[in-house]
């Protein structure tokens, strides 16, 4: 907290000596190095404002590696602008990629850094990883490309092609992966294979001044499977209550038909290089894709709104005083009330929160149920326990 605190006042600090340097310079015309020290500390607060919305997450162990990851992120942005705000004054010429460079790093280094927290999930563990390596790699040829002029290297647009290229490719993979046990089942590399030949393909595609159509296609097929495969394996992983889940078939559905579709287009026009017959065809594929959106967004919906507050003041529950714990660090047995307690012995915080659950379909209580399932509506009953989302306070 202490930390936090001085983040907070050294922010304030910097953004008001900004304020004043940039004043001072508009109104004093004392030239371009005032400029530049305003545009520092203004960086220099912004930094300090992320870095203290990141160092919440150290005081927790399950989110540290997230945070120490975030600030390594903040501190590496943050050099990268100061010096692209600094070394102009020293190497002539080179403003815009001095300028541009965080501005590369920055979303790319957020990419991977989302990889952190998945990889953490269970059923996670590889495809986080991809992500992290995808928005590496892409990060890493990106910032080739922007420096490609000065570093006298060939293909800067074509690099900043393979960079995007390389980051789908992953993210679709990344999402066939997930739910799956490190990988290993055999129906999680139904998106990593195609995605694979996407990639060859590509690189092909964009190096080539006049690629063949076969290219093209093994381009299209591959990357629109990747897609279709992971959108549908996130949507099948997202939790929605039983009577929603006509939703997900839906999404699967209209994801598929749009991507046989498209491949049907890509075959059909020689890797897009003819005109397409019939019209229709092109309609059917943008109504199918438009389908697919909306029932992906209504999957999302539901899941948002379905992940209802924990009913701590329910008549079940507010008779109910507290539990009689045993501290776990120094072994003493003592009653830890509703809300936040002490441990006698070592002055150990417990924080109790009991709560009547209850189904997210029909509201039925759950409380002494001992059936699998809803007997309303038939919602399974672990679903629901697992669902639940602390947002109620004691």
């Amino acid at each position: 907290m202490l930390f936090q605190r001085r983040l907070l006042q050294a922010m304030l600090v910097l953004i008001a000596l900004a304020a004043l340097l940039a004043v001072v310079a508009t109104f004093f015309r004392l030239g371009d190095a005032i400029a530049r020290l305003a545009f520092t500390l203004t960086v220099a607060a912004i930094a300090a404002g992320a870095a203290r919305g990141t160092a919440r997450t150290l005081d927790r162990e399950d989110s540290r590696p997230l945070g120490l990851a975030g600030l390594g992120v903040i501190t590496v942005t943050a050099v990268l602008a100061l010096l692209g705000i600094w070394l102009p004054m020293l190497v002539k010429g080179r403003d815009a990629e001095f300028g541009l460079t965080p501005l590369v790093f920055l979303p790319f280094a957020l990419g991977g850094l989302s990889g952190v927290p998945v990889a953490r999930l269970a059923g996670g563990w590889l495809s986080g990883r991809v992500v992290i390596a995808a928005a590496g790699a892409g990060g890493a040829l990106a910032l080739l490309a922007l420096w490609s002029a000065p570093l006298r290297i060939a293909g800067g647009e074509r690099l900043f092609a393979t960079a995007l290229l390389v980051v789908g490719v992953g993210l679709a993979a990344a999402a066939s992966l997930f739910g799956h046990p490190k990988g290993l089942a055999r129906v999680a590399w139904l998106g990593p294979v195609p995605g694979a030949v996407a990639l060859i393909a590509g690189i092909g595609v964009i190096w080539s001044d006049q690629p063949p159509s076969a290219l093209v296609i093994a381009l299209a097929d591959g990357l629109a499977l990747a897609i279709a495969v992971g959108l549908v394996n996130a949507v099948a992983h997202v939790p929605v209550p039983a009577g929603w889940r006509w939703l997900k078939a839906a999404s699967a559905a209209s994801t598929c038909a749009a991507t046989v579709l498209f491949m049907f287009i890509s075959h059909g026009t020689d890797g897009f290089t003819a005109p397409l017959w019939p019209d229709l065809l092109s309609r059917m594929f943008g109504a199918s894709v438009i389908v697919a959106s909306a029932a992906l967004l209504a999957v999302a919906l539901v899941a948002a709104f379905n992940r209802r507050p924990l009913l701590t003041r329910t008549q079940a529950v507010a008779s109910l005083g507290g539990l009689d714990v045993i501290c776990p660090r120094c072994t003493r047995r003592f009653h830890a009330g509703r809300g936040q307690s002490a441990c006698p012995g070592c002055n150990l915080l417990v924080i109790v929160q009991l709560a009547e659950p209850r189904c997210p379909t029909c509201e039925y209580t759950l409380l002494d149920l001992r059936a699998a399932a809803c007997p309303e509506c038939g919602e399974p009953v672990a679903a629901t326990l697992a669902n639940a989302t602390v947002r109620s306070p004691v």
